[in-house]
């Protein structure tokens, strides 16, 4: 039913938030590997404060990656701006 959710909708939020409430390893780790496209996501910052040394490491990997990711999207809209300052030939 997960893949049936649009990312970003009400219902995804939803889901991911009953999965941080629950709070279990397993529901944690589904939060931290489907529903952590931002550095600051929900399930990420409960994982982060995780009594469990695997949901803060995975969290913290989370973390990292979902910060990657920011700035290579941010590269690259930097690196198209500085394509379009370019004068055509």
């Amino acid at each position: 039913a997960m893949s049936l959710l649009i990312p970003g909708s009400a219902g995804t939020i939803r889901l991911a938030d009953r999965l941080v409430v629950d709070g279990s390893r397993a529901s944690m780790a589904l939060a931290l590997s489907r529903f952590s496209g931002s550095p600051t996501s929900n399930a990420i910052v409960a994982g982060l404060k995780s009594p469990d040394p695997l949901i803060k490491r995975l969290a913290e990997a989370s973390r990292d990656l979902a910060e990657l990711s920011e700035v290579q999207m941010d590269a690259e809209i930097l690196e198209f701006d500085a394509s379009e300052q370019e004068p055509a030939e």
